[in-house]
């Protein structure tokens, strides 16, 4: 029985695990995609008509604002594409 607890607890870690890692890939990548999409995200959120791209960076942007760390990377990222 002891075995199989082991066993149990093992998969559950690993599936823990795997999911920590893939969440860590995708925020990334979300972060990172601001860059080459930042024009198209300006020109969306000055525009008065309502945006996917708008909506879908908003997190991003309220993120930034709650952790002002994560908003001085992502603006000297974002400066990297904009030159």
């Amino acid at each position: 029985m002891t075995d199989v607890a082991e066993n149990t607890h093992l998969q559950l870690r690993q599936a823990i695990i795997r999911r920590l890692k893939w969440t860590w890939i995708c925020l990334t990548w979300y972060i990172l995609s601001i860059g080459p999409m930042y024009w198209k995200w300006f020109h969306a959120a000055n525009s008065s008509e309502p945006s996917l791209v708008e909506a879908f960076y908003r997190p991003l942007i309220y993120a930034c604002a709650i952790f002002p760390p994560l908003g001085t990377l992502v603006n000297s990222y974002i400066e990297l594409w904009v030159l």
